[in-house]
Formats: structure tokens, sequence, C-alpha cells
């Protein structure tokens, strides 16, 4: 059974009672706390909230607090919307796509009638999101709205938030979500997806044939992350010396090429922390960290947390598993 309120704007973070009241899809702001609903499937994108805007006169200011939160904004009466985030200010023509980390200040009013679809998930599934290419660089990205897209949208509304106590609704509700987010995300151009620019020297095109032959010894490493990686093969793959392919590498991606690496390997072994029933051990020497230690310690000092405990924290959130304690 799930609640089902409808304040003025939407909170940082929505914690309601369970009610069986569903309201009727022509209320003007709607959602639905489903993180706790069981779930048939073990679907690792499980969404806690989902919901639906079609109203005017909204407005937000605050510090998202709440979850990591997708907004489709579909439609408006006006032709942009102006939002700022940490104080920076960002003007996008709809439709468009607000990616809302949590602790990013957000302020916006919109007096005007516009449409939007949102879902949300646990601060903790932040790794696996970026694991999967939501890069939380920019907090707004312009994109487009297929007809398929905007059926699954409407199908949320229409035909899964008045089922959503019945058995595999919620389930339907999580693999609808991550559809449409991964669509949204097929949009956004390879060099956003792949990390956040830094471009040190002036007029470095991230479009350039050179930093194309980066990208694409990026994408060697991603899938080669579990193997032992020679950058010097990965140099001359792009056609160029060890040297000139680290001077380069800076001008496209943000760390260095061992620091990327290591990112990659670490979020993989966090995803299979809680997707795979395999020990800690076994999970690190599968994502190139042969030594227990070595990536223990690296782990703690990315996640704030030991494997084990990581492991125990997100099982127990997400219900996985018959939950009874750590796994090690």
């Amino acid at each position: 059974m799930i609640s089902n309120v409808f304040p003025a704007t939407i909170p940082s973070s929505p914690v309601f009672r369970h009610s069986s009241l569903v309201p009727p899809m022509s209320a003007p702001l709607q959602w639905l706390n489903i993180g706790a609903l069981p779930r048939v499937t073990e679907f690792p994108f499980r969404v806690s909230t989902v919901g639906w805007v079609d109203r005017g006169d909204a407005h937000y200011h605050g510090r998202h607090e709440g979850g990591v939160e997708f907004c489709l904004r579909l439609r408006s009466d006006e032709p942009a919307a102006t939002d700022r985030f940490d104080g920076k200010p960002w003007r996008t023509t709809y439709p468009h796509l607000l990616v809302q980390r949590p602790g990013v200040r957000h302020d916006y009013d919109a007096p005007a009638w516009r449409e939007s679809f949102f879902f949300i998930y646990q601060p903790s599934m932040m790794p696996l999101l970026e694991l999967a290419g939501v890069d939380f660089v920019a907090p707004v990205m312009r994109v487009s709205v297929s007809p398929r897209l905007r059926k699954v949208v409407d199908f949320v509304r229409d035909e899964l938030f008045p089922r959503v106590s019945e058995r595999g609704v919620a389930d339907e509700i999580d693999s609808s979500c991550w559809f449409v987010l991964a669509n949204l995300l097929a949009q956004k151009p390879v060099a956003s997806r792949l990390n956040a620019p830094r471009a040190r020297r002036p007029g470095v095109n991230a479009g350039d044939a050179v930093a194309q032959r980066l990208r694409a010894a990026e994408e060697r490493m991603r899938l080669g992350f579990a193997q032992e990686t020679n950058f010097e093969d990965l140099a001359r793959a792009a056609g160029m010396s060890r040297r000139t392919f680290f001077r380069r590498w800076a001008d496209v991606f943000r760390d260095t090429p061992q620091a990327h690496l290591r990112e990659i390997r670490l979020l993989n072994a966090a995803r299979g922390l809680v997707l795979d029933s395999r020990s800690v051990s076994e999970v690190a020497v599968s994502c190139g960290f042969p030594n227990p230690a070595y990536f223990a310690a690296l782990f703690r000092r990315r996640f704030g947390v030991s494997p084990q405990r990581y492991r125990s924290e997100q099982l127990k959130i997400l219900g996985w598993r018959d939950y009874h304690g750590p796994i090690v």
C-alpha cells in the first residue's frame, strides 16, 4: 500500500505513511514512494520514488538531499526553463533532462504550466549509476522524446500508478524508468559520457581526430578493465607515443590514464559487491585488484567504508538475498 501526498512543492526528503489510496490521474502533482515495496526480480536499478508534474506556478529553493533524481521535463507553455544549480544559471529549451545529485542547491521559479516525469534512486545507488554512464557533471541536458519514449512514460502514469500495489508492478516501474534513462543517456555526446573534459590548453577540441582516438583507447580500457593494462599498447593503438598519449589524455579526460582505469575498476567492484555472491577477495581479483589489502584501502578511500561494510549496507538497503549480515 502506497501513500500519495500533494504539497505545493516537492520535498527534499519525502517520507510518507502508507495508505491504500491512489490519487486521480488528473492531479497536478503526484508521486509514489515505492522503495519499500517487495520486488519479484533482482533488477539492480530500483526506484525509490516516481512521480508526475502537470501544473503551473511551481517553485523550488533548497538543497537537494532526498536522493539521486532524474526529471524529464517534457513540455511547457514557456520555450525554456531557467534553473540555478549551486548559484550557476542554466537556461534550457524543452524537452530536457535534469540530473540532481544529493547536496546540490537548486533554485527555480516556473509560473507557466509544464509537464514533467521524475524518478529518484537512493543516494547509495550513485556508484552503480556512474558505472552505467551517468557522469553527474552537467545538471541539465537537452533531449528529444520519441513517440516510443513518450508511450513508456504515459504507460507508467496511466497503467502502472493505479496498480502499484500489485505483485510485479514495482518491477515494471523500475524497468520502465531505466528504459527512459538509458534512452536519454544514449543521446548524450560521447565526450560527455566518458568524463568531464579538462581542456587545459586553449583551442582543444574534444571532437577532433586526436580526441576521437583517445576516446577509442578509453573504450578499450573500459572493456578490458579486468586485465592488466599496457599503456604502451593503448598509446600505439591510438597512433601516439606513450609521452604524447599521456599529455593529450589530459586534454580530454579529468584524471590521468592510471586514475581513470582505477576508477573504472572500483566502480565495477562496487557493482560486483552488490550483484555478485562471490567473496570480497574474488570480486576484487575479477576487477583487476589481485592484492586484497590494497583493494580494501583504495575502496575505503573512494567510498568511505570497507568493501564488507559497503556490501552489507547495500544489501540491507535493497533487501536482496534474504539479507542476514555481511557476506565476506
